[in-house]
């Protein structure tokens, strides 16, 4: 810490603005009503929903508004999320409001001081359930505070580093996605490509048996276990090629429970209910293992017919997810996804010459093998990229590195 930098109360230099615990039921105002996925950079305007509230709404409730340059942060389960609000907003208990009196403290410089402090707020958070860090917690965090100058001048600097940081990241998103779109292409060409000895039939002929995983009770929960390993949802993605043993969360279930639950090799699981982004419904992956391991209800084991290469009928179930018919099958009950096995598995589709689905899979292996590789890559350089950032934060925000002489590059026409 530079020996000027004044350390702080945080209650001492800002209002905190706790919002009400009542959500409207009416989200048709003009004045938006903003959730942590409307956070995207660091300011925040609009709720991407078009989510709001009326004035009357907000004096009826009442509701608690926040005005133009309070630091959003949030309060309850991930602590590190920060924003600054451009236009007046309204939020949920989510999120604690911090409005700095900006002749001391700088709306800008707060923004990057909390998100440095993310790991301290974890710390200081409490609950069984859902943590949470009260009102009064902030008003007592200690913050190291230089003249309000230098606030600005931090800032300016880390919004230009963490700027160019941030734009290699998107790159790099963008970069994934199209390496996942390319090879979901070529997927689709080389399962589609119907030549005059490949047959058509339904998916369900390709499968001699599809049945679902244990349901019960968390198994963690249950004295009389042994250790067999179950896998769910949870521990796979949607671009694995086999489940890998890193993937897979060790708990036991009571012996009596495993007939007929083992995934034996060459198996694949199908996810059947719950979906997300890292392993939707309808995902598919092939069991490649050697180790019993058992598979939860939200999954499904199918075992290949005679005659069908199962690598095959992998990348034939991920063509099908890409094209529509998994989501044609899939319904939604209580906010959960739930895939109607039975009409998705009557999806109808071609199939080659046995000898000629196991090429189309050695083809199809090799080249995710190489776009694997380079989704790594990209990943590496992400994390790296996220690593620097926050460490530049950290020393800029902290004092550890001097930016008081720091002036924006000169931008050449």
């Amino acid at each position: 810490m530079n020996s000027e930098w004044q350390k702080v109360r945080l209650g001492w230099m800002a209002q905190t603005i706790v919002p009400q615990r009542d959500k409207p039921s009416d989200l048709s105002g003009p004045i938006p009503w903003v959730r942590i996925e409307d956070f995207q950079g660091k300011y925040i305007s609009a709720s991407k929903s078009g989510q709001g509230v009326t004035h009357e709404q907000v004096a009826a409730m009442p509701l608690r508004i926040f005005p133009p340059r309070t630091v959003f942060a949030s309060c309850s389960c991930s602590m590190g999320a920060t924003a600054i609000a451009v236009s007046a907003l309204v939020t949920n208990q989510t999120f604690i409001g911090i409005l700095p009196d900006e002749d001391r403290l700088s709306s800008d410089f707060l923004f990057y001081v909390l998100q440095d402090m993310a790991e301290e707020l974890q710390s200081r958070a409490t609950g069984a359930i859902q943590v949470y860090l009260s009102q009064a917690e902030f008003r007592q965090l200690r913050i190291q505070l230089p003249e309000l100058v230098e606030q600005r001048n931090i800032a300016e600097f880390l919004d230009h580093e963490t700027g160019e940081i941030d734009a290699f990241i998107a790159d790099q998103e963008r970069l994934i996605e199209l390496l996942v779109e390319r090879h979901e292409a070529s997927i689709s060409a080389a399962v589609t490509t119907v030549e005059s000895d490949w047959r058509e039939g339904r998916l369900k002929q390709s499968v001699l048996e599809a049945r679902n995983g244990l349901w019960g009770a968390d198994p963690d929960e249950r004295p009389d276990l042994t250790a067999v390993r179950c896998i769910r949802a949870a521990d796979f993605d949607r671009w694995s090629r086999s489940v890998l043993d890193g993937k897979v969360v060790e708990r036991g279930y009571a012996a009596r429970e495993l007939s007929g639950k083992l995934l034996q090799p060459g198996d694949l699981v199908l996810e059947k209910s719950g979906g997300g982004d890292a392993a939707p419904v309808g995902c598919v992956i092939r069991y490649s293992g050697r180790d019993p391991i058992m598979y939860s209800n939200f999954v499904a084991r199918i075992v290949p017919a005679a005659g069908y290469d199962g690598r095959f009928l992998t990348y034939l179930h991920r063509h099908l997810y890409a094209s529509g018919a998994v989501k044609r099958s899939t319904k939604q009950t209580t906010g959960i996804q739930n895939l109607d096995q039975a009409a998705y598995l009557n999806e109808r589709v071609h199939y080659p010459p046995l000898k000629l689905q196991m090429r189309i899979a050695e083809q199809l292996d090799a080249r995710s093998r190489v776009t694997d590789e380079a989704i790594a890559d990209a990943k590496e350089a992400i994390a790296l990229s996220k690593e620097r950032r926050a460490a530049l934060i950290s020393a800029a925000v902290t004092g550890n590195i001097d930016v008081r002489d720091w002036k924006p590059p000169t931008t050449v026409a």
